[in-house]
This record gives structure tokens, sequence and C-alpha cells, in this order.
């Protein structure tokens, strides 16, 4: 109940402070195209992190199955190899 009431503004908040035109009081006031950038931004961001995890986890698949029709010996090993290896550098990308 009353929740705007009870909000308290942001710290890091980075837009401007502006007299309202309904009802005088200074609020803060962020560019809409400012923060459509912003979004756009971070969802492309996003999007490409996601491709990169889902090309990179088909690109182990198809390794794997190229190193079993070779019957090479250590042909999973070095597939659960590189999985660790990719998992460890998403965890440092991430």
């Amino acid at each position: 109940m009353h929740f705007s009431a009870k909000e308290q503004p942001r710290p890091e908040f980075s837009g401007r402070w502006l007299r309202s035109p309904v009802h005088g009081k200074v609020e803060e006031f962020f560019p809409f195209w400012s923060q459509v950038c912003r979004i756009m931004f971070s969802q492309t961001v996003i999007s490409m992190l996601a491709a990169s995890v889902v090309g990179t986890v088909i690109g182990i698949f198809i390794l794997r199955t190229f190193l079993a029709r070779e019957r090479h010996a250590l042909g999973l090993s070095i597939a659960a190899v590189v999985n660790a290896i990719v998992i460890e550098i998403f965890n440092v990308v991430s």
C-alpha cells in the first residue's frame, strides 16, 4: 500500500531532476531515448553471450560425434576436457 510514498531514490540514478508540470514537485527524469539505448545495448550483449553458449555447446556435440566416429581412443576424454575448459571460460566471462 502506498509504495510510491515509501520509495527511496536510487543513489546511482544518473538522470536529471526536473520540476513536474503536473504537480510542481521536483522529481527524477531520465530521457526516454537514453533508456532505449541502454536497454538495446544490454539486450545485444545478452543475446551475443547466449548465442556463443549455444554455438559452443553445438560445437562440443559435433566434436564428440566426430571423435566417436573416428573411434579415437581418447575421444570422449578430449571432448570432456574441452567441455570443462569452455565451462571455466564462460564462468570467467560471466
